[in-house]
């Protein structure tokens, strides 16, 4: 525990972590959506990236850290290895050691590899991000990138919306700047929501229909696999018995354990006992 790698990864790992945490807690929020999404984590991408070249103030920072932290690291100590060649020559092998190797080999690696696999993670929303982009441009003019946007949709979703989505656009355009609503323009759920307020939701069918694909979409899958988590508490050995249906409701009361605590049950406590006593009333 005193060595200076360990030193030198928990102060590492401890900053990378915070902004993930951070990041990770905004994109389980239920007002969340796609477009969000990517910019954080084009931004959490920037901030590791930044620290590929912080290696000296995390070798200053390990000295501060606690003075009991050894203050080499644990192969500069290593002797040189010499080589004996058949014609009789001696050859010294260099090789990496100490802060340039722990750089090279671990820091680079680590901040590489995280941005590789954000990457894949951006990638993956960019996708959905080109299909949705006319949402966010709804109260602008129309440009070329916008044009395919909407072009994209419509052959993706071609069984949700039709060609007719192209005119309505132009005519929200007009009733938008009509309006002006004070609200950001780019808000999705903003949009949705002022929509439905002003019952305008027949006018404009198709954007709505797209704009309740964009919302339901979901960003992380942390749900559903603490669903999953939760399965295994719940069908135990002591339950092998269990049929289909007390085990999916039993998965619902789990799963929206939060909506679940602000409900009564004295009425179903009522009617269950009232099913199960055996005491008879008798006239």
């Amino acid at each position: 525990m005193l060595k200076k790698e360990t030193g030198y990864l928990c102060l590492f790992w401890n900053d990378i972590l915070q902004h993930c945490n951070k990041v990770s807690i905004d994109l389980q929020s239920k007002s969340n959506d796609i477009l969000k999404a990517v910019n954080l984590l084009k931004s959490l991408k920037n901030v590791v990236s930044s620290l590929r070249d912080s290696n000296m103030v995390y070798e200053r920072r390990v000295g501060e850290f606690c003075s009991q932290i050894s203050i080499m690291y644990k192969d500069e100590n290593k002797r040189k290895i010499i080589k004996k060649f058949p014609d009789g020559n001696n050859k010294t092998l260099t090789a990496l050691s100490g802060i340039d190797k722990f750089r090279v080999e671990t820091h680079h690696v680590i901040v590489d590899k995280f941005c590789s696999e954000l990457d894949k993670r951006i990638n993956a929303y960019t996708v959905v991000v080109e299909n949705f982009l006319f949402l966010t441009r709804l109260h602008v003019e129309s440009t070329i990138d916008v044009e395919e946007s909407v072009n994209k949709f419509i052959s993706v979703y071609k069984d949700d919306v039709d060609d007719s989505i192209k005119y309505e656009i132009v005519h929200f355009k007009q009733f938008w700047d009509q309006l002006k609503p004070t609200f950001d323009g780019s808000d999705v759920l903003k949009i949705f929501e002022w929509m439905t307020e002003c019952n305008i939701i027949n006018i404009f069918p198709n954007i709505h229909i797209t704009l309740r694909i964009y919302l339901t979409i979901s960003v992380a899958n942390c749900t559903a696999e603490r669903a999953f988590s939760k399965l295994a508490r719940i069908k135990n050995k002591n339950r092998s018995s269990q049929t289909q249906d007390n085990l999916s409701s039993l998965m619902i009361l789990s799963t929206e354990n939060d909506v679940l605590q602000n409900l009564s049950f004295d009425k179903t406590l009522e009617t269950f006992a009232t099913q199960k006593a055996r005491k008879k009333t008798f006239t």
